[in-house]
């Protein structure tokens, strides 16, 4: 029985609602799950990090911008560390909204972003 189960990855189920029997994909406990992101069509990779950059620097006047795609190439997460003086006399909360208002259409395509600021002082 386990082996029989362990060669199937291909199980029929009932569809909760609808009473219709169909074959649907059920992960075994020896496959991991499959996780599905839905694409956009955008460009992804380093043109896409490049694009984030000098958006960041032209906005922010920044002495250091750094965005790296951390996901692997589909852009689904991304680091971005911004070093700028239009920060100075703001908290940590107003420049991460600072950053994600100038980055809000590029951030409306991702499923995370970490957020790194500073002053040049600091």
């Amino acid at each position: 029985m386990a082996m029989l189960m362990a060669m199937s990855t291909l199980s029929t189920a009932v569809a909760r609602g609808f009473g219709a029997t169909r074959s649907v994909l059920v992960p075994q406990p020896w496959q991991p799950a499959i996780r599905w992101f839905r694409s956009t069509g955008n460009v992804q990779g380093p043109e896409e990090e490049e694009r984030m950059k000098n958006k960041l620097l032209q906005e922010l006047e920044a002495t250091s911008v750094v965005v790296e795609d951390q996901s692997g190439g589909c852009g689904a997460q991304y680091l971005v560390e911004v070093i700028s003086s239009k920060f100075e006399g703001l908290n940590t909360i107003k420049q991460h909204r600072l950053v994600s208002s100038i980055l809000k259409d590029e951030i409306a395509d991702m499923h995370a972003i970490r957020i790194f600021t500073s002053t040049p002082q600091q």
